[in-house]
C-alpha cells in the first residue's frame, strides 16, 4: 500500500484529500494522549518476575530474561487491550513451562495466538490444542498475577484509588509514576467540543491519569469509553456511542495498537456509508513491529507522533 511521506506523518493515497473535512477525534489513551513505555509493561513484567520466584522458582530465569519488547508481541498479536488479560496470559505461558519442557518459545507462542485470533481466549484455545489448559489453568492463580500487576502500576499510594484495595504484596513506588504526556494540553484546548475518549483503562485509571496531566475538561464523562462501560476493542459499540453523540463529517480514531486499528474495521463492516479514517501512532504498544502491522491493516494515517499529528490536523481547518 502507497503511503506518502511528510517527515513523522505518512498518509494512504487519497487521504491528503479528506485531511480538511476530519471534525471529530477520537483517541486511545496509552501510547497515544500518555506514554507508557515505563509503567504497564514493567509492572506486567515485575509482576511476572514475582509470580515466577514465588511459584516456580527454578523457572526464575526465564520470567529474569522477559523485557518491554516481549511485552510488545502480545499487543502485535491483538486481543490484549486489557493490561490484566495480557499478565495472565504472560503467566499461563511461563507456568506451561514449569511443566512442560516441549513449551513453545515465547514468539511461537504469540505467533500461535495471534492465529488464533488474539487475546485471553486464543491464550487458552493454543493451551487447549497441546493437551495443556486444564492443569495450566490450574496451576496459575489469575488473581494472584493480576493482583501483582496492579499493585506494581499503582503501588501503595493510589492502589485504593485505582483498583479498590489496599497494596498487599507491593511496597515499591507505582509505577504510574514514569507515565508522561505525549500531547500538550494547550492543543488539545484547540480542539475542545470535538474530542472523545475509548479505551481499555477502568474509570479510576482514566481519571487519574486525565487529572494528572490536565486533561480532564477536554473528555467530558459522557464522551468517555472505558473498561467499565461493559465494551472493549475492537468492538465498534465503543465508536458507535462516541460517533452518535459527536456530529462530524469525518471522524479519525488515533490508536496505537491492532486492535485499534481494528475497532475502525469493524465500525466501517457495520455502517459501510460513514466516514471515519484511522490513525496510527507508531512505536508505541507494539514496538518496531507497528508500521508494517498498520499497513497491513489499511491505515489511513501512520504519525510518529501524536503532537506532530495534531499540528497537521490544526493546519488543515480552522476549529473551535
Amino acid at each position: 500500500m502507497n503511503h506518502r511521506h511528510d517527515t513523522a506523518i505518512e498518509l494512504r493515497q487519497g487521504v491528503a484529500e479528506r485531511i480538511p473535512s476530519i471534525d471529530c477525534l477520537v483517541f486511545d489513551v496509552d501510547g497515544v494522549l500518555v506514554d507508557v513505555s515505563a509503567s504497564y509493561p514493567a509492572a506486567i513484567i515485575d509482576a511476572l518476575k514475582t509470580y515466577t520466584i514465588q511459584t516456580f522458582p527454578e523457572k526464575a530465569a526465564l520470567a529474569q530474561s522477559l523485557g518491554v519488547n516481549d511485552v510488545a508481541r502480545f499487543k502485535t498479536a491483538g486481543g490484549f487491550n486489557d493490561e490484566w488479560d495480557l499478565a495472565y496470559a504472560a503467566a499461563l505461558w511461563i507456568t506451561w513451562h514449569a511443566f512442560d519442557a516441549t513449551a513453545p518459545s515465547l514468539r511461537q507462542y504469540t505467533d500461535a495466538l495471534s492465529r488464533a485470533g488474539g487475546g485471553l481466549a486464543a491464550a487458552l484455545h493454543v493451551l487447549a490444542q497441546h493437551g495443556a489448559e486444564s492443569w495450566v489453568a490450574r496451576h496459575c492463580d489469575r488473581d494472584y498475577v493480576v493482583r501483582l500487576a496492579q499493585e506494581y502500576y499503582a503501588g501503595p499510594d493510589a492502589c485504593r484509588a485505582l483498583f479498590g484495595y489496599p497494596a498487599q504484596f507491593v511496597t515499591d513506588p507505582g509505577r504510574h509514576k514514569l507515565e508522561r504526556p505525549l500531547v500538550l494540553a494547550a492543543t488539545l484546548e484547540q480542539f475542545k467540543g470535538h474530542l472523545g475518549l475509548y479505551t481499555g483503562r477502568n474509570d479510576q485509571e482514566t481519571d487519574f491519569v486525565l487529572s494528572m496531566f490536565h486533561f480532564a475538561d477536554f473528555f467530558p464523562r459522557n464522551l468517555r469509553i472505558t473498561a467499565s462501560s461493559g465494551v472493549k476493542k475492537p468492538d465498534p459499540k465503543g465508536l458507535f456511542a462516541l460517533l452518535d453523540s459527536l456530529p462530524h463529517t469525518t471522524a479519525l480514531f488515533i490508536g496505537d495498537t491492532r486492535d485499534d486499528a481494528r475497532t475502525v474495521q469493524n465500525y466501517r463492516d457495520s455502517r459501510p456509508r460513514s466516514e471515519i479514517l484511522f490513525a496510527g501512532i507508531t512505536g508505541g504498544a507494539m514496538g518496531d513491529d507497528s508500521r508494517d502491522v498498520f499497513i497491513s491493516l489499511g491505515a489511513d494515517i501512520l504519525a510518529g507522533a501524536t503532537q506532530r499529528l495534531l499540528g497537521l490536523l490544526l493546519a488543515a481547518r480552522p476549529w473551535g
